[in-house]
């Protein structure tokens, strides 16, 4: 009980608001929960304790779906996470060496790429190579630690890509 004497109540009701909030939308759409929660708890909350609450979130949610997410895994997946397992802690990094204020803006203006990120036109036909997969695993990794989000690099790529619908054969 000591931890939470260290905030104020309305410290605490805003983490509390945005952790429900954010909940229910990834609840609705099996996404998105960082880019709603983290910006509003660096508000509440040091930044670098709003990045590590949403990661251990995130990771916790995770793990009681690591059954359906391993099953219906791609390749690129496998290495992109590999990639940002490897490349969070230097996010976290440079997190803890920017100021809260400064981090807070950055926090904001990368939850607020993502927005933009959907709007990026469709590629050609072809499936992205090898550096593009990395570049993103880079990104996304980097974007974990400093900002606790993953999504805005990774969703254009996969949004982005042909798709990869299963169509019925004609018999």
């Amino acid at each position: 009980m000591d931890l939470l004497a260290a905030y104020a109540p309305w410290q605490l009701a805003a983490a509390l608001a945005a952790a429900f909030g954010s909940a229910f939308v990834r609840g609705l759409t099996g996404f998105g929960m960082a880019i709603l929660l983290v910006p509003i708890l660096a508000l509440a909350l040091p930044p670098v304790e709003a990045v590590l609450l949403a990661n251990f979130l995130s990771l916790f949610i995770g793990l009681s779906e690591v059954r359906r997410l391993v099953r219906g895994a791609e390749r690129s997946a496998w290495r992109i996470s590999l990639l940002v397992v490897l490349v969070t802690p230097l996010g976290l990094l440079a997190l803890a060496a920017t100021s809260d204020d400064l981090a807070r803006f950055l926090i904001a203006m990368i939850a607020l790429s993502a927005f933009f990120a959907i709007l990026l036109p469709r590629r050609a036909d072809t499936e992205p190579g090898h550096l593009a997969t990395g570049g993103v695993g880079v990104l996304s990794g980097l974007m974990t630690g400093y900002a606790g989000m993953p999504g805005p690099p990774v969703v254009p790529y996969y949004v982005g890509r042909p798709s990869r619908a299963r169509r019925p054969r004609p018999r």
